[in-house]
């Protein structure tokens, strides 16, 4: 009798046990700890020590801008990395050796190629690059083609040249080239030119970009909208906005809160900047303001001024 009542007292211990233990992360320990601390506190699957200290490395120099891979193994984010090239037309030996000291302390790939012709063909990335173009190994015919080259989609210019034509020089400048540098060429001078080049390339790559996606901005106002937004970049009250064009005040306040939130600004101040970078032209009252003809009561204020 005492037998199985102990056996009985055990089996409802256990049942008491088990109902009070049956926690959530006992079934899905995974699942559980995601929801409760996040998907970046759980544990990765295990790897080696070597593995996550390549990992860390690569994430380090990707912060800080570097170009060069911290390890080899393949970047895993599904992004091809950028990387910064220079192309070198028509570099002679002389220059070919300032390069070969140029490229130990710089991060830029180097590209070599004959002439202005091969690097029109040659297939290039989406990256930025500057272009070094060596007048020394071409004629003089070649040059106005070089200079016309430097303002047509190509990457920013640096010219070497040898003989000291002031008038080339002029030339080379007013095309757009960044950098005019003389043979012998400096190895610290080449690099700071090249380095300079491609920074440009970089930042106008970016103008461009914004340049595009605000466009896409403006495309998507309605007629309407892209009359409100001159008044408004003009700094016109809504009463005035709306007397020009004809409306009420209210839908001019419904059309400029539009204006703002598909153009993504912030506040008027944004949109100014927006509209100056896509050149839109300012709202001006041509009763007032005629082009360049002073006004009759503006002669006769001058007049009595100074009568």
């Amino acid at each position: 009798m005492s037998m199985s009542r102990s056996l009985e007292t055990a089996r409802n211990r256990g049942s008491h046990s088990s109902s009070r233990t049956a926690m959530p992360w006992r079934d899905n320990s995974g699942e559980f700890f995601r929801k409760a601390l996040g998907s970046a506190m759980v544990a990765a699957p295990r790897q080696t020590s070597r593995y996550y200290r390549m990992h860390t490395d690569a994430g380090v120099h990707a912060s800080s801008g570097s170009t060069r891979p911290a390890s080899d193994k393949p970047c895993d984010c599904g992004q091809r990395q950028s990387r910064e090239v220079a192309y070198v037309v028509g570099a002679d030996p002389l220059l070919q050796r300032v390069l070969l000291d140029v490229k130990g302390f710089i991060s830029p790939e180097v590209v070599c190629l004959g002439s202005v012709r091969e690097f029109a063909q040659y297939v290039r990335n989406d990256d930025a690059s500057c272009l070094l173009i060596d007048l020394c190994a071409h004629h003089d015919s070649d040059f106005d083609h070089q200079c016309q080259m430097a303002t047509e989609g190509a990457p920013p210019v640096v010219f070497v040249y040898r003989h000291s034509d002031v008038s080339a020089a002029i030339r080379a400048l007013k095309s757009g080239a960044v950098e005019l540098l003389t043979a012998p060429v400096n190895p610290l001078h080449l690099a700071e030119a090249m380095l300079t080049a491609i920074a440009l390339d970089r930042r106008q790559r970016q103008q461009r970009l914004l340049l595009s996606e605000l466009s896409q901005r403006f495309e998507l106002l309605t007629p309407r909208e892209r009359e409100v937004l001159p008044l408004v970049v003009k700094g016109l009250l809504n009463k005035q906005a709306a007397g020009v064009l004809g409306i009420s005040e209210t839908t001019l306040q419904i059309h400029r809160s539009h204006v703002l939130h598909k153009m993504q600004a912030d506040s008027v101040a944004d949109l100014v900047r927006m509209a100056v970078a896509l050149e839109i032209p300012v709202w001006a009252d041509s009763e007032q303001h005629q082009a360049g003809v002073p006004s009759m009561e503006q002669v006769a204020f001058l007049r009595s001024r100074w009568s």
